[in-house]
C-alpha cells in the first residue's frame, strides 16, 4: 500500500465528511471528487535518476564484460551504447523516460558506416571504418588540451569553446529503418561547457572510434547476423495491481471516515439511540442528548457541539451550533444558530437566534423564513401540546410575545443592537423556575 497516497486520500475524505456534517454539501462533494481522483489517478512515471541506475537495469538483462569500459550512457540519460569487442557487436541504448522502458538494438561492427562530430550543426570530424585515431589525439593536444576531440575540431582563432551551443555525435548505420543515431553530448542552457563534459565527449567519441578501427570491412560480403531489438521495462515501475491496491486504499479510507463520523462528529447518535426520559407537555425532564439534536433535520442548522460545562468545573452545561451564514449577493451576511443550556442531566433553556446584519428585502425575507422554521420545529419537538398552535401562528406572523405552556416560558423577542447597525430575533423555551439570563449564550 502506498502510505503517502493513503494519508492524502484519507485526509481529503475526512474533510469531505466534516463538510457534509455541517451541511456544506458543495465542499463535501468537491473533496470527495478530489479524493477519488488522487486515489485512482495513474501513477506519475518515476524518471531514471542517474547512469548507475540505468547500468544496473541493463546489466540485469544483458551480459556485459567490463561494464565500465564497454557501457556508455550520455549525461542526459537519453542514449548510449554497449561494445562487445569479442563478438564485434555494438548495442545501442535508447532510454524512453516517458514510456517507462529502455530499448536495446544490436548491430555488428561492420554495420557502422561512419561517425561524425557535429558542433553547432557543422560536421567538424568525420571518420570511416579503418581510419586512424592518432591525428585526432595530436590535434587535441596541439589545440591546448581543452579536450582532445573539441580541441581538434574547432579553430581556436575563430571559435571559443565557451561559445559552443550544441555538440552531438551522429552514427551512420547500415539499416534502412534506422539510418543514423544522434547522441547529444552537450546542449547549452545557462552554463558553458565544463571539463567533465569535455571528458565525457572524449570518452564517447573514442569508444565509437575504436569500433571503426576494429571493424573488418571484409565481412561485408558475409551473411549478417540477425539484429536484436529488445525492450527492458523497469519492474520497479510496474503498474500491475494499481487499481486493486488503490481500491483497498479508498475502501479503508471510507471505513475510517465512517468511524470518525460516528465517534467524533455524530457523537450524540441518531434519534433511535436517544434514551427519551421526558414527559411531553407537562414541564418534565428533557435530556440534553435529545435537545441538542432537536433541529438536526434542518439543513441550515449546523451540528451541535458536545454538551459540556460552560467553564471548567462549572455545574452549568451547554451545547451550541456554529453560525450558519445566510449569504448575501452584496453587503453583509446574516446568520442563525441554536443553543441549549442546563444541568448535567436536564435542560433548562433552548434558544434559536438569528442575527440581522443586512436588512435588504431579499436576505431579510430568507433569514426570517429560516428563523420561523427553526422556531416552529423547536416548539413542536420540545412541547407536544395542542396549545402551541396559537403560538406557531404568531411565530409565522413574525410577532413578538411571551407564553406560558405547562411549566415552560416560551418567547419570541426582537432586540435592536446598541450600535444601531442591526438587530436579532430570539425564540426561547425556558423553564419557569430557571432565571432568565443571557449569560449562557456564547459571544
Amino acid at each position: 500500500m502506498n502510505v503517502a497516497r493513503f494519508v492524502l486520500v484519507l485526509s481529503m475524505l475526512m474533510i469531505a465528511t466534516s463538510s457534509f456534517s455541517i451541511n456544506n454539501q458543495i465542499v463535501g462533494v468537491l473533496f470527495s471528487i478530489i479524493s477519488f481522483i488522487i486515489c485512482f489517478s495513474k501513477k506519475t512515471v518515476k524518471r531514471y535518476k542517474n547512469r548507475s541506475e540505468i547500468f544496473n537495469i541493463i546489466e540485469n538483462h544483458v551480459e556485459i564484460q567490463k561494464k565500465e569500459e564497454s557501457l556508455y550512457i550520455d549525461q542526459y540519460l537519453i542514449n548510449g551504447f554497449i561494445i562487445d569487442k569479442t563478438n564485434e557487436e555494438i548495442t545501442f541504448v535508447k532510454i524512453e523516460q516517458d514510456k517507462n522502458n529502455i530499448s536495446l538494438k544490436k548491430y555488428m561492427f561492420y554495420d557502422i558506416l561512419n561517425i561524425e562530430l557535429i558542433v553547432d550543426e557543422v560536421v567538424t570530424i568525420k571518420n570511416q571504418p579503418g581510419s586512424s585515431i592518432g591525428g585526432v589525439i595530436v590535434g587535441g593536444i596541439l589545440a591546448g588540451g581543452i579536450g582532445a576531440i573539441i580541441g581538434a575540431s574547432v579553430n581556436q582563432k575563430t571559435t571559443q569553446v565557451k561559445n559552443i551551443n550544441e555538440i552531438k555525435i551522429r552514427i551512420a548505420i547500415n539499416d534502412v529503418h534506422t539510418p543514423f543515431i544522434d547522441m547529444c553530448l552537450f546542449k547549452k542552457t545557462k552554463s558553458n561547457i565544463s571539463d567533465s563534459i569535455l571528458k565525457d565527449i572524449d570518452t564517447a567519441y573514442f569508444k565509437l572510434k575504436l569500433v571503426l578501427v576494429t571493424s573488418d570491412t571484409k565481412k561485408d560480403s558475409m551473411q549478417k547476423k540477425e539484429i536484436d531489438n529488445v525492450k527492458i521495462y523497469n519492474e520497479s515501475k510496474d503498474e500491475s495491481g494499481f487499481i486493486a491496491n488503490n481500491f483497498v486504499i479508498f475502501f479503508v479510507s471510507i471505513i475510517l471516515c465512517c468511524f470518525f463520523y460516528m465517534t467524533v462528529i455524530n457523537k450524540g447518535g441518531s434519534d433511535n439511540d436517544i434514551n427519551v426520559q421526558r414527559q411531553d407537555g407537562d414541564g418534565g425532564v428533557i435530556l440534553p442528548q435529545e435537545a441538542c439534536y432537536y433541529l438536526r433535520e434542518l439543513s441550515f442548522i449546523n451540528p451541535p457541539s458536545e454538551y459540556k460545562p460552560s467553564t471548567k468545573y462549572s455545574d452549568d452545561y451547554m451545547c451550541g451550533t456554529v453560525y450558519y451564514e445566510i449569504m448575501s449577493k452584496k453587503g453583509k451576511n446574516n446568520n442563525i444558530a441554536y443553543y441549549v443550556s442546563g444541568e448535567l442531566n436536564s435542560v433548562n433553556k433552548m434558544m434559536v437566534m438569528v442575527n440581522i446584519n443586512n436588512s435588504e428585502r431579499g436576505i431579510l425575507n430568507e433569514s426570517m423564513k429560516l428563523y420561523r422554521n427553526a422556531a416552529s420545529e423547536l416548539l413542536k419537538k420540545a412541547i407536544k401540546n395542542k396549545s402551541i398552535d396559537s403560538i406557531l401562528s404568531k411565530i409565522n406572523d413574525d410577532k413578538e410575545g411571551e407564553w406560558i405552556v405547562n411549566g415552560w416560558n416560551v418567547s419570541s423577542t426582537k432586540e435592536i443592537w446598541s450600535t444601531g447597525r442591526g438587530y436579532e430575533y430570539r425564540f426561547t423555551i425556558q423553564k419557569i423556575s430557571f432565571p432568565i439570563s443571557n449569560s449562557d449564550v456564547p459571544n
